[in-house]
């Protein structure tokens, strides 16, 4: 195992994070920046490689991967809500808290390997319920993602029917911002 990982590592690998990296969910910045000045907060963080489920854990995606943009697990429980979790997180600065990150190249990069605890454990040996999990919510995520295209694609038409312009500019942004996450 890992030598324990400094508090200032960590501040540093996010602020080094933040600055090459954009959030699929904007108040996830927030979150890890809020993490990063609370000294006795980022001595509970842990980065991982595995998703820790059954722990209160975050799993946080960048733009440039497919994979859903923010989850927190806490008591059996997932939520979507950056600030339901920022509430959690502080309320009980005292509990670990297992980050498992999504980026372009990220285990082959330098930064995040320095702060990375247990890498030596191969993805092969995750157990298939951890698997199948995680491919089951990326499942969900991209359903969801039709869905939303889906039903701004209509309501464009209606706005277009309604000759509402101002709705339809307003929708048209809204459909290839969604689009433009696809990638």
């Amino acid at each position: 195992m890992k030598e324990m990982i400094s508090v200032s590592h960590k501040r540093n690998f996010i602020h080094w994070f933040l600055s090459h990296f954009e959030m699929k969910e904007p108040m996830v910045k927030w979150l890890l920046e809020s993490l990063s000045s609370h000294e006795n907060l980022l001595a509970n963080v842990h980065f991982t490689e595995h998703l820790q489920t059954d722990k209160k854990a975050m799993l946080i995606s960048t733009k440039c991967v497919q994979m859903a943009p923010f989850k927190f697990y806490h008591m059996h429980r997932i939520s979507t809500d950056v600030e339901k979790a920022f509430l959690q997180i502080h309320q009980h600065p005292e509990q670990e808290l297992y980050i498992t990150l999504y980026f372009r190249n990220r285990l082959h990069t330098q930064e995040y390997k320095m702060v990375l605890e247990n890498p030596e454990v191969p993805l092969k040996n995750a157990p298939r319920q951890y698997l199948e999990s995680l491919q089951v919510d990326f499942f969900i995520d991209e359903l969801l993602k039709t869905q939303q295209i889906k039903k701004l694609y209509e309501q464009i038409n209606e706005a277009l029917d309604a000759h509402d312009q101002k709705l339809f500019m307003k929708l048209s942004k809204d459909y290839l911002k969604l689009l433009n996450t696809e990638n």
